[in-house]
């Protein structure tokens, strides 16, 4: 379902990514809570992609990338680097279809999302505090012969998130008589989850909203300044997977044509949201898969008699982080 009327040949690219994933990816449920929903006095929808295969959404784009570049010939290697689900996610495409894959992450990477990579089977390199990640990721890839996977700044990747959003507007038309939400809400890190939803909304009635840490702003001040920025700081946030310094240059001049706004939300708010999806859904959810709803939370004003989707991306969270972040607070008994 695309609603952007001046598509082009954007709807056929989309057709495309997303007949090529379908046998790959888990179709992640609609969900909503009544009770919850009387309580916040709107209609509010969770695309649940923390049940996604590897446990985020990123798969969608590293499925749709990796077959895309091997559709002629199988590379010998990939590569990429990721702050953890991305990397996860190319270790399982790479898993299945039975080629290496190594891994460049930064020295704060959890280790659940380690693990998540080594599980999988590929390669961890993990950089020191004065190296880039990126250059290091470069320097491996030319020694290796591999093919660069990237986690965001890629067109093809961008087609294969954009996935969620055909598939959640789907759902939602079945169970709304064919109606549209009023807005959607996703995280942002570096921006191909709403950039994969600009193509598919454009400038229609649907209010694109990103959800973004306060700790890492690069992508509200780059909207607000018109181009590129990188976040005046990038401090410490329990939402790992978002902690970008700027947003991606295809990622952001797709967001600057559809985004309507930036939410901006602290770390206190997102672990209640952890613990309001987890009383009412029974999801578990990595901090920065959770700022979506967050955001909903924080600005409940706004979606007053609303009809909106917060999209969670992923549950990739250590069972010692999410057990204290649930046994902490009594807020949710207000929701």
């Amino acid at each position: 379902m695309i609603v952007n009327k001046n598509s082009g040949g954007i709807a056929d690219r989309l057709e495309i990514a997303s007949a090529r994933i379908s046998s790959f990816i888990q179709n992640t449920p609609l969900l909503k809570s009544d009770y919850l929903n009387d309580r916040l006095q709107c209609n509010l929808f969770i695309k649940a992609e923390n049940l996604q295969r590897t446990g985020s959404f990123k798969i969608r784009g590293a499925l749709n990338k990796t077959l895309a570049s091997t559709s002629d010939e199988s590379p010998s290697h990939l590569l990429t680097w990721s702050s953890g689900n991305h990397g996860a996610a190319l270790a399982e495409v790479a898993q299945d279809l039975g080629i290496p894959a190594s891994v460049v992450v930064p020295p704060w990477i959890p280790k659940v999302k380690v693990d998540n990579i080594l599980s999988r089977g590929a390669d961890v390199y993990t950089a020191s505090d004065t190296q880039d990640v990126v250059k290091m990721g470069k320097s491996i890839a030319a020694r290796l012969g591999a093919v660069v996977i990237p986690a965001y700044d890629d067109i093809s990747v961008i087609d294969g998130q954009a996935t969620v959003t055909l598939e959640l507007l789907s759902q939602f038309s079945e169970t709304n008589n064919g109606s549209a939400p009023d807005a959607l809400i996703y995280p942002c890190g570096g921006g191909s989850l709403i950039a994969g939803a600009a193509l598919v909304v454009g400038h229609s009635p649907i209010a694109l909203l990103d959800a973004e840490p306060t700790a890492a702003a690069d992508t509200k001040r780059s909207l607000l300044a018109g181009e590129r920025c990188e976040a005046l700081i990038v401090g410490n946030t329990i939402c790992d997977a978002l902690r970008n310094r700027r947003p991606g240059a295809l990622t952001f001049d797709l967001m600057r044509q559809s985004v309507r706004d930036v939410l901006l939300v602290d770390d206190a708010s997102v672990e209640v949201a952890m613990r309001v999806l987890f009383r009412h859904f029974k999801l578990v959810t990595e901090p920065g898969g959770a700022i979506a709803f967050a955001a909903v939370l924080s600005q409940i004003r706004s979606f007053r008699d609303k009809s909106i989707v917060a999209v969670i991306s992923g549950g990739n969270v250590s069972h010692e982080q999410f057990a204290q972040v649930i046994q902490t607070g009594s807020e949710a008994r207000t929701w």
